[in-house]
């Protein structure tokens, strides 16, 4: 759950700077002790990927940006790309949480319309 709670922040990274190596800024996963800090995190995540794309413009989301470890190029985008990854990784964890929905015999919610859950239709 941390992770979805940082994705926005991948927009505000991706807008805010060219690169991410991760040789020299390595990964630390955030360590939240309940659901009310990790809304917080969520949340401002949020509000700075949202501020940081209403001052984005064309040419800047045109521009490259990098994902490197030292020399070892991970992936190499325009800004764009990164705003799709982070909406696409969203999108794949909510999946994946469906599924364990299912096998637990919860309810999945539904994401883009009725679910096998949903007896509408």
């Amino acid at each position: 759950s941390t992770h979805i709670a940082e994705l926005p922040g991948w927009i505000n990274l991706g807008l805010t700077s060219d690169e991410l190596d991760f040789a020299t800024a390595p990964y630390t996963p955030i360590v939240v002790s309940n659901n009310e800090e990790l809304l917080a995190v969520f949340e401002k995540n949020y509000d700075e990927a949202k501020a940081e794309l209403k001052k984005a413009n064309e040419e800047e989301l045109a521009k490259r940006w990098v994902l490197r470890n030292g020399e070892q190029i991970l992936s190499d985008m325009d800004k764009y790309g990164i705003i799709r990854i982070a909406f696409s990784q969203t999108t794949h964890h909510r999946a994946q949480l469906g599924v364990y929905f299912r096998l637990l015999g919860i309810p999945v919610p539904s994401s883009y319309g009725p679910t096998a859950d949903d007896q509408s239709f």
